[in-house]
């Protein structure tokens, strides 16, 4: 049987917010993971740029992505997802903002996306309610795993990013959105590892960037100290690295699924498997 990996990227959760707001999930996660709290991301330090440096392996200034309305310039590269499909490993993503399709390389070498802009907003107001949208759209992704044996995915998880960005990075808000996006994580791995063919699944859980007042577009600690979280059969337990960048999670990641390493890439396999 393939190895199988879920990415899960919670966008815009500072690490420092994970001390402040309730997270129980999280915690208990981190106590069975290899970890870190103190990694950094790219800057741009900004959702488009950071996710396509995730997956092509290469700072913003080799794939060209500089904001989140940008596109990666380069060509003939051959990105994490692209190294899974070329393998034969079915790859698949769960979104709710399309702009991350751009992210993973080659789109038509992508083999299943569910896309579900939950919420409405405009003139920066939401328009209608967020949080029962959000539940079904966490809900939905087990419907989707049923329905496709997908053996890499990306989980894309928005919420803190869209109060961070209406009320304020460490604002009540903000850490509520945390909360409950860390109460719908937890039972969504639930339900995924109760899939029979997903039993053995590995997470690897971080986020893009952090966040300052209400923007996460400067250069400070603020907006580029991320976190990271990896779990599941082979990983190190309650292990803390002593080094994470986001461009550490194309290499690490195509360690775990066997896959071959692009020497392009600009990180380094993680330290957090058992052999």
């Amino acid at each position: 049987m393939k190895a199988k990996l879920i990415i899960i990227t919670i966008d815009g959760v500072r690490s420092d917010a994970l001390v402040a707001a309730r997270t129980p999930v999280l915690d208990e996660i981190k106590s069975q993971a290899s970890y870190s709290m103190n990694g950094q991301t790219i800057y741009p330090c900004a959702t488009l740029p950071a996710h396509t440096s995730l997956f092509y392996g290469i700072k913003a200034e080799q794939h060209g992505v500089l904001t989140n309305e940008s596109y990666p310039t380069i060509r003939n590269f051959t990105t994490l997802f692209d190294e899974a499909w070329l393998a034969d490993y079915k790859t698949g993503a769960y979104v709710s903002w399309f702009q991350l399709t751009n992210t993973y390389g080659d789109r038509e070498k992508l083999n299943y996306v569910h896309f579900n802009r939950f919420y409405k907003r405009r003139e920066g107001r939401l328009i209608g309610d967020f949080y029962d949208p959000y539940e079904s759209y966490m809900r939905g992704l087990c419907g989707f795993l049923r329905q496709h044996d997908i053996d890499l995915l990306h989980f894309y998880m928005e919420a803190p990013d869209v109060w961070g960005h209406f009320n304020g990075w460490m604002s009540k808000e903000y850490l509520h959105a945390i909360e409950v996006s860390d109460r719908l994580l937890g039972r969504t791995i639930d339900e995924i590892r109760a899939i029979p063919t997903f039993a053995e699944t590995t997470f690897l859980i971080t986020t893009d960037h952090g966040g300052l007042d209400k923007e996460h577009v400067e250069d400070t600690p603020e907006s580029r100290t991320i976190w990271f979280m990896a779990m599941g059969t082979g990983i190190k337990q309650n292990y803390a690295l002593k080094e994470f960048s986001i461009l550490d999670l194309a290499p690490t990641c195509a360690r775990r699924l066997a896959l071959p390493i692009n020497p392009q890439w600009q990180g380094t396999v993680l330290d957090i498997f058992t052999q």
